[in-house]
């Protein structure tokens, strides 16, 4: 069951250290639902969220800024994607849920659900893998970065509702906090670098997910070389 807010909160701006330098960690998204999924026209829906390191918070469309915890009622028409988008020092990090709206006869029993923004990738994008605790992009990610921005920038170009999502992650040696800093300043570097390529940042958002989804679950020397990457994925 998730759980009943309101929750202690640990403050934002909270940071780690990374090679001996402090970095501020990534936003994460503790708790965030709708319920229920499906109802009538005109009825309202329960939006709950919990957030943490982050100083800013918004839930669109129709709530705008908001505070890291809380809940709030919204009254959608039609289809909706409700979108949470909390940012700070240490990055971003996005979740969303999908709401139906229907006439009164055809209600369906609705659920209370989330859904990561974890889109798959494309073939002309493929992941980028990094040292161990490091955040460097290495020669073959740097070329292989120049190829999916110019994809990227080609596509943005196409389709003015689409964003990059750019996730972050890392293997499972070290701790929970230093793999999720260290995975959100790798998705760092490559924001930064696909902003300098041309691509607007304002259609950018990067997610620090750790060792949280790790591409390969294998104790091997191999599998943690795979899971320390920064995943790419164009988005609505």
């Amino acid at each position: 069951m998730p759980p009943s807010l309101p929750l202690p909160v640990p403050l934002h701006n909270e940071a780690t250290q990374v090679n001996g330098k402090e970095v501020p960690l990534a936003p994460i998204v503790l708790f965030f639902s709708v319920e229920p999924l499906t109802i009538e026209h005109g009825q309202k829906a329960a939006v709950k969220w919990m957030v943490r390191n982050a100083t800013s918070v918004s839930i669109t469309p129709d709530l705008g800024t908001v505070e890291i915890a809380g809940e709030r009622s919204i009254f959608p028409e039609g289809h909706t994607q409700i979108i949470l988008t909390a940012t700070g020092p240490g990055g971003s990090a996005i979740a969303l849920a999908e709401l139906n709206t229907v006439p009164s006869e055809g209600v369906a029993p609705g659920n209370s659900a989330v859904m990561y923004q974890s889109p798959d990738f494309g073939s002309d994008i493929p992941d980028l893998y990094f040292d161990l605790e490091s955040a460097q992009l290495r020669g073959e990610a740097l070329n292989s970065l120049r190829e999916s921005a110019a994809v990227l920038k080609s596509l943005l170009d196409q389709m003015p509702a689409l964003r990059v999502a750019i996730a972050g992650h890392s293997d499972e040696l070290g701790s929970a906090a230093y793999d999720l800093a260290l995975s959100g300043v790798r998705a760092g570097q490559v924001e930064n670098f696909l902003v300098e390529a041309g691509l607007p940042p304002e259609r950018l958002r990067t997610i620090a997910l750790g060792s949280e989804a790790p591409i390969c679950s294998e104790q091997t020397e191999d599998c943690w070389k795979r899971n320390r990457r920064v995943h790419i994925a164009p988005t609505r």
